[in-house]
Order: C-alpha cells, then structure tokens, then sequence
C-alpha cells in the first residue's frame, strides 16, 4: 500500500469517527437517545418506534450539510462531494402536501374498506362496496353484482329486476340439477345403490362448488335415507322460481321454499335442506351470475313485483262515475290512492263535494261520502282514515288480501240533478310493495 494510499484511508477514518462524534453531540445534545435500542424487541421496527424519530430525523439534517462532512469541498473526495449533490437534490424536491393527503386518504379508505369486507364475508375479492362505503357480500342476498340499471327509454322491461329473475331462474334449476345428480347416482331403487358413497362423494364435489366436509356428510346421510325412501325428484317450476326471486336466491329462500312451498315429510325435508347446505356460497354466486347474463320478463309474474302506477279521472256529470282498474292488483301488496280536485252543481253552489266529503259552505257541515270500492280483498277506509281537508287532496293506503284480480272504485254524485255539475276529481294507484313476510 502506498503512503498516499495510507494517508487517505486514514483521512476517511478521521472523518468517520469526527462525523460519528457530531451525530454522537447532536442527538445528547437535542434527542437524548431511548434506552431501548432501535432494533431491541418489542419495537423491532422503526415505525413502531417513535422515540427514535426524532434521532433519524436529526442524523439526515446533519448529512443534508456540510457540517457533516470534512474537506467536502476538496476535489481529493469525490465520493462526498456526490453525497452532498445528491443531499442537495433532496432538500430541493417540493411535496404536494394536498396530493399526499388526498393519496393517504385514499390508502386508508381502501385499507378500511378491505377490513369491512373481511369482517363481512372472511374474504376481500368478490364483495360489494357500494358509493357510500356500504359493504355488502354478495352471496348472502343471492349474488347480486352488476346488475345492469333501469332504463327509462326502455319502459315495457326493466332490466335490472329482468336480470335478477334471470339469476334466480338459474339458481333454482341449478338446485334441480344437483338434487337429479344426487338421485341418479344413487339409482331408482331404494335400498340398492348405484355408485357407491366415495364415488357419488367424489362426483358431487367435482360437479358442484361445495363445502366439501358438510357435503360429504349430507351425501352420507342422503344414502341412508335412501334405503327405504324414494328419489327426491325435485323439479323447478315458474312459481318455484319466481318465489326464489322475491325470497333472495340463496340457501335461506330455498329453505323457506321447502316449507312454504312443497308438502315433503319431515324426513325428506330434512335430507334436501342437508344436501343443499352442503353447497359452497360459491355455488350461490357463480350460477347467479350466469343467469343474470340472460335476463328473463318472467319477474312480472312474482308476487313481489310491483305493478305499473296508473292515473284516471272522474268528470262528475253523472249520478255515478265507475273506473275499471287495468292493473292485476296482487295479493299482500300495499296500495297507495291519491285523490284530489272538487265539484259543485249550478243549482247548489254553496255546497262543495269531493273525493270523500261533502261540504256545506253556508252551515259548515261535512259529510262523509266517500266511493263504492269493489276490489275482492280490499275495504273502503272509514272517514277517520281520510279527514277532511279544504284543499280537497287525499292520499290513503289499502292492503289487498286474498287472490290477484282487478276491480272497480266507483264515485257518486249526490247532486239532484249531475248533468249540472261542475268539476273533475283525479285519481293515482300506486303499488307499495308486498307487506307479506
């Protein structure tokens, strides 16, 4: 080793050891040093310790100056004279602090989102955040992801409840095809099985997404019931699926179905209701998705579908005025009726009726009339359901019980003669929705 080499070895220790003793002052000096060590447990790692922050944070100063570094200008060490280039073009970068922020937030609400959606469903891909930050999974109400929206240019369908039909059509004749699975590897007669249980175990979890131990138990004990008991032969139908549609698609609708909608034994119950909660929400999901691919008309028929708004008006210039309504109404739907407008007759104005009352202008007196309802399923509300009021506009709810049918909501005119009468009443039935649970 030459002694130029020498001396400038010894040049960098002395530098070293006098930039060690600077950090060594300024951190006694202005950050006394944790007793703990930076990487002593438990803070093993820097962001866990904030009492050594404010140590770091002083060291980077010190480097971000020439006071750190002897003979920085010497052109001998090009090495440092680099450092300080670089130390120079940190301290020169600006930050976005707005930029930051709104990028720290946005970590954070997609940090705290992940989190809801692993509390709610143990898994954070296939789940659904809506713009509110509401997090659903979409399994548990039947799959419901990317359901298309309405379109109001299109108003004889709407697409998004024909897309959800198309879903529970395709869970409920999934369903079928699970349970005809089940039957035929068993065979049709009882007691002599087909395929034998590790082999119709094997089929059913390689055909069908499902919780593999819950399946193989089901499987197990489906086999059992088999030895004295006939097939399932499940089949799907219209009402079957339109009723999954309104329940929710899933494995709650169908266990609902198999009491609401099928007279089975409680054996055979039983058994199906075992089968099907052997089924993954994998299951639920994927053929959702499928069917909400091929959209079907058919929600027009379930019984929670709502029917079209309609308007009509009353020209009381006859003792009676009848209104046949167009719409089905549908059994354990809620009904809202707006009512407004007034008339009067030449001969007696100083009496004023409308939807419901008659008002004599001279003595005060209110009568209540109201219309002749002859809807099956639905009653007339008394006067206390719709009091009086001087604007003459009314709105009023009616629950229909027993089948679907239309019917006719009729109004008298109670004026001697009703070819003298002057005004119009206007009338609007809205559909609320089914109240049934």
């Amino acid at each position: 080793m030459s002694d130029h080499q020498f001396d400038k070895d010894l040049d960098r220790q002395a530098v070293l050891l006098d930039f060690k003793r600077r950090l060594i002052d300024l951190t006694t000096l202005n950050h006394p040093l944790p007793e703990t060590d930076i990487y002593d447990e438990p803070v093993r790692y820097f962001k866990a310790n904030l009492k050594w922050t404010p140590v770091i944070f002083g060291w980077l100063h010190i480097l971000q100056t020439v006071a750190g570094w002897q003979d920085a200008e010497d052109d001998n060490y090009a090495g440092i004279q680099a450092i300080m280039k670089f130390e120079e073009g940190i301290e020169a970068m600006s930050i976005d602090y707005e930029a930051l922020k709104q990028a720290i937030r946005d970590g954070m609400y997609e940090t705290v989102n992940d989190v809801a959606k692993q509390i709610v469903s143990g898994r954070t891909s296939n789940i659904s955040v809506d713009d509110d930050g509401a997090v659903t999974d979409p399994t548990t109400d039947g799959g419901i992801a990317d359901l298309p929206e309405d379109d109001p240019a299109t108003p004889d369908i709407d697409e998004s409840l024909a897309s959800t039909m198309g879903g529970a059509q395709a869970v409920s004749r999934a369903i079928e095809k699970f349970l005809d699975k089940c039957d035929s590897l068993y065979g049709a007669t009882n007691g002599t099985p087909t395929t034998s249980l590790a082999s119709a175990q094997d089929v059913i979890k390689a055909y069908f997404p499902t919780d593999a131990t819950q399946m193989d138990s089901a499987i197990a004990n489906y086999y059992t019931y088999r030895n004295t008991n006939n097939q399932i032969a499940f089949n799907t139908s219209l009402l079957f699926e339109t009723y999954m549609y309104c329940r929710g698609h899933d494995e709650l609708a169908f266990n609902q179905w198999l009491i609401d909608g099928v007279a089975y034994a409680e054996a055979k119950r039983l058994t199906v209701s075992n089968l099907v909660v052997g089924l993954s929400e994998e299951f639920w999901s994927s053929y959702f998705a499928k069917g909400a691919a091929v959209p079907s008309t058919d929600y027009r028929a379930a019984s929670c579908t709502k029917i079209a708004t309609e308007s009509w008006s009353y020209a009381m210039q006859a003792a009676s005025v009848a209104y046949v309504i167009s719409g089905v109404l549908k059994a354990n739907h809620r009904y809202q009726f707006d009512f407004s407008g007034s008339f009067t007759d030449v001969d007696n104005p100083n009496i004023v009726q409308d939807a419901f009352w008659s008002h004599n202008l001279t003595t005060g007196v209110k009568t209540y009339i109201g219309f002749t309802w002859s809807i099956s399923g639905i009653t007339a509300p008394i006067a206390a359901e719709v009091p009086f009021k001087a604007d003459h506009v009314y709105t009023v709810t009616r629950e229909k019980t027993g089948g679907d049918n239309n019917g006719t909501i009729t109004k008298l005119n109670n004026f001697t003669t009703p070819s003298n009468t002057i005004g119009t009443l206007t009338a609007k039935m809205t559909d609320n929705g089914e109240f049934g649970l």
